[in-house]
């Protein structure tokens, strides 16, 4: 597989599940879940994720992914929007 169509590919699988790869990198400006004495706060499988981090997440994974294909200037004006 070449460079293109791995960024092809790597742009379908975000635009495919950005809901809740949106959620999941939002987790780090969420709340920690119970117990609280996790080591690794960003592995905590009980985190909450932050619900307004998350729609701004989906934005600039929506950038990342324009970018990925080539269409970066598309995720420019994405991004001004956040």
């Amino acid at each position: 597989m070449g460079e293109k169509e791995e960024r092809d590919e790597c742009a379908e699988r975000l635009a495919s599940n950005d809901e809740a790869v949106s959620r999941f990198a939002a987790r780090g400006a969420g709340r920690g879940g119970f117990p609280g004495f996790i080591i690794a706060p960003l592995a905590d499988p009980n985190a909450a994720s932050n619900e307004k981090m998350a729609g701004i997440m989906d934005n600039v994974l929506l950038a990342i992914a324009l970018e990925a294909v080539g269409r970066g200037e598309e995720g420019k004006r994405v991004l001004e929007d956040v």
